[in-house]
């Protein structure tokens, strides 16, 4: 009624200790006799960013930069400023072009239904992303919503990298409802935005997930393999050193194949040095090397 009546101006939510003896969420909203154009929104985390978010409203109003809250075009179903609020995805020094793209766009979103092309499930709460192909367990299909993303526009195993990631997560947390009954709508996830960028680069991003992934789950083996070892086998710790070392090896061999040839001969050398004497020697030959070599 209010919103075909007038122009919601601005939206400004409360903290929930704004009223005394009650933890309603409350929400001030200025109306405007009916008129075309977006809404102010902002959070206020306390009573005294009232004052700051009031001026920022006003700037905003004025058509001066605004900083505290942000505009949207609002429509008739949902006005809190939580669901609308832009993540803070803190990707200021990203070093390639990206696009905000609403999960729908790029996936076919299905609740309570797997279907055939599905990669991805996110459970009703929203609390947990699966990539179908490592799971063996047959899912509850009617607590979980499920993603076909399209491999013309993203690469799946990218989504879910991004789903599971924090960024994922604030994104997602942004769209749960209910508080003693955590939920996420079919509706609200097809919105979700999801950082996209071209597919070359999801291909390299994904490439060097699947080879820190395959390094932390070999590291957490052979952890949990000299634990094990040092309370069981404490007289008979020859086999685990072993494989510590030969890992050491490979990791170390790994390191010195990405430096350029003659830095990597000098930082050889300078690892292997007997003596503090030599070492310092070989830092000084390697810092000539780094400067002539670049």
């Amino acid at each position: 009624m209010i919103f075909s009546l007038a122009r919601v101006s601005a939206i400004v939510s409360l903290p929930s200790n704004a009223f005394a003896h009650t933890n309603i969420q409350a929400a001030i909203l200025v109306l405007q006799p009916k008129a075309a154009g977006k809404t102010y929104m902002a959070s206020s985390k306390s009573v005294a960013d009232l004052d700051a978010i009031a001026n920022d409203y006003r700037a905003w109003r004025q058509g001066n930069g605004f900083t505290l809250g942000f505009e949207i075009n609002l429509d008739a179903t949902r006005w809190d400023v939580q669901y609308h609020e832009p993540v803070d995805f803190g990707l200021a020094d990203i070093a390639f072009p990206y696009k905000m793209i609403p999960l729908a766009d790029i996936a076919q979103v299905e609740a309570g239904r797997r279907a055939e092309a599905a990669r991805i499930a996110v459970n009703r709460t929203g609390s947990k992303v699966i990539w179908l192909d490592d799971t063996e367990d047959d899912l509850t299909a009617k607590n979980n919503i499920f993603l076909s993303p399209s491999p013309r526009s993203i690469n799946p195993l990218y989504l879910y990298l991004y789903l599971a990631s924090s960024l994922g997560r604030r994104a997602l947390e942004n769209r749960i409802k209910g508080t003693s009954i955590p939920h996420i709508s079919h509706r609200d996830l097809m919105g979700l935005p999801v950082v996209v960028p071209d597919v070359q680069q999801q291909g390299k991003v994904v490439e060097q997930a699947l080879k820190i992934r395959q390094v932390t789950t070999a590291l957490e083996a052979l952890a949990s393999e000299g634990k094990q070892s040092l309370s069981e086998h404490l007289f008979n710790l020859g086999a685990i050193s072993d494989k510590f070392l030969k890992f050491s090896e490979s990791t170390e061999k790994a390191f010195y194949q990405r430096l350029p040839f003659p830095i990597a001969v000098v930082y050889r050398k300078l690892a292997n040095a007997s003596n503090n004497t030599q070492k310092y020697s070989l830092l000084i030959e390697l810092f000539e090397v780094v400067i002539q070599f670049s």
